[in-house]
């Protein structure tokens, strides 16, 4: 049993659409410029019963989670991850990880794995992951966006 997770983008100037596509729940966050952290998928950590999946012999159960958003503006960056992330760390935490770690991509050569186990700090389950799609930050701007979330 697997949990899948999609994130389609469209960018204009004024606005950002988004299409959300999610079997299991793996969550699926956005960043916004303003520091404000959207979580846009179910988690079913909070003792609500995993209502769809995909299994290796009999294909997708149940029915996938689907949102459409529109955003004002363009966010910083958009993560899926997974409950070995998320039941690991706080919103907050999660939120000033995600500044750090695209500044620090964008700035050096580092990997986002090697981020996210510093982060983890081995204290997330041996099911993790993170991918994150982000737009780079200058080391000023993110310094006033940490400052920001302080």
């Amino acid at each position: 049993m697997t949990t899948l997770t999609g994130v389609c983008v469209t960018t204009t100037r004024s606005e950002t659409q988004l299409e959300v596509y999610s079997l299991g729940d793996s969550p699926v966050a956005v960043l916004m410029t303003s520091g404000e952290l959207l979580i846009l998928t179910p988690d079913n950590g909070l003792g609500m019963p995993l209502t769809s999946y995909v299994d290796s012999l009999i294909g997708s159960v149940g029915t996938p989670f689907v949102k459409f958003l529109a955003l004002p503006g363009r966010p910083i960056g958009i993560v899926a991850m997974s409950d070995g992330v998320t039941n690991s760390c706080t919103s907050a935490e999660l939120r000033q990880f995600l500044v750090q770690a695209i500044h620090d991509l964008g700035a050096r050569r580092v990997t986002l794995r090697s981020l996210a186990k510093y982060f983890l700090d081995d204290s997330a389950s041996d099911n993790y992951s993170l991918a994150l799609a982000y737009r780079k930050l200058s080391t000023k701007s993110a310094i006033r966006l940490l400052e920001r979330l302080q």
